[in-house]
């Protein structure tokens, strides 16, 4: 999976065409558990590049409501009587 991002000369428009929803899942995994398939740690660099990469991926091929970071329908974690929190700043008093 590194390899894709050790060939520099290729194009983004390359890279998202040469990817397989396999790579994608291995792109996803990388990114939630900062390891390579093989177990090697992936790189700062690697990561920002794998964000980039599925960011572009998805919104070519997904429809919005498929995309990583989509609001779940059926998630209920949330509910009408949600609390929100001010923080305060404990010299003056005042929200930020």
């Amino acid at each position: 999976m590194e390899e894709i991002f050790l060939q520099k000369s290729k194009s983004i428009e390359v890279m998202l065409e040469q990817l397989t929803p396999e790579m994608i899942e291995q792109i996803k995994c990388a990114i939630e558990i900062g390891k390579w398939p093989d177990g090697s740690s992936v790189k700062a660099e690697q990561l920002e590049h794998c964000m980039q990469l599925l960011i572009l991926y998805e919104a070519r091929t997904l429809p919005e409501s498929a995309r990583t970071g989509s609001k779940l329908e059926n998630c209920h974690s949330r509910s009408e009587s949600e609390v929100i929190l001010e923080l305060r700043d404990d010299k003056n008093g005042e929200t930020g």
